[in-house]
């Protein structure tokens, strides 16, 4: 199963800083995300994906034989908007893990579930590193009607339509296909195909700088 790459432990790090998200996105970005998509030729990742309508966005998102999606709550962030994001990543993602400061460590496991990763950017001798506590389990939450809002009308229809099942749905709007779709397929089969599919677009892939 993907995880975040564990790192040193607290003895190899110097003095606690403040640290803002661009630093630990940047460590992120470095040291653990080719982890992640190593070994997929298909994988790739991208920053600030919109889900559920964009009712929120996930900082990272990875995509390997998963949905992998990474929040990042840095020193100077509260865990205030946090609820409400943990309600669509749990409805969507396949694997979660929250990234914290280390001022973030002693509470984050109180605000997330359990089968999310934790790990703390940490600054060292040599910049910030990634120290996992936890990895991610299988998200048990995950909505298939949400799921399938992951694809966008046209990319739903055409499923649908290998399927044999969009009789009915065409021509009505993105809710009706969604749902049609949500109940075509059991929710792994489902999650599989809005994976590939995402993954067969060309014109919006992050690629790493």
């Amino acid at each position: 199963m993907a995880s975040v790459a564990s790192g040193p432990r607290r003895s190899a790090y110097l003095r606690s800083v403040s640290l803002a998200d661009p630093p630990i996105r940047a460590a992120l970005v470095r040291d653990v995300v080719p982890g992640l998509i190593d070994g997929d030729p298909d994988g790739f990742w991208f920053h600030e994906m919109g889900l559920c309508e964009h009712r929120a966005r996930v900082d990272l998102a990875v995509f390997n034989g998963h949905i992998h999606g990474i929040e990042i709550k840095s020193d100077r962030d509260t865990f205030a908007r946090l609820d409400q994001q943990a309600e669509v990543y749990n409805a969507v993602l396949d694997l979660i893990t929250v990234v914290v400061g280390e001022a973030h460590e002693v509470t984050v496991e109180s605000h997330v579930d359990e089968w999310w990763g934790i790990s703390v950017a940490r600054e060292g001798a040599s910049g910030v590193l990634i120290d996992r506590i936890r990895p991610p389990e299988q998200n048990p939450q995950r909505d298939a009607e949400m799921i399938a809002h992951l694809l966008w009308r046209d990319e739903a229809v055409e499923l649908l339509d290998r399927l044999g099942c969009a009789r009915g749905v065409r021509s009505k709007p993105r809710y009706f296909v969604c749902k049609r779709l949500s109940e075509a397929l059991p929710i792994e089969d489902l999650s599989r195909e809005v994976r590939q599919t995402i993954k067969a677009r060309g014109d919006w892939r992050a690629t790493p700088s």
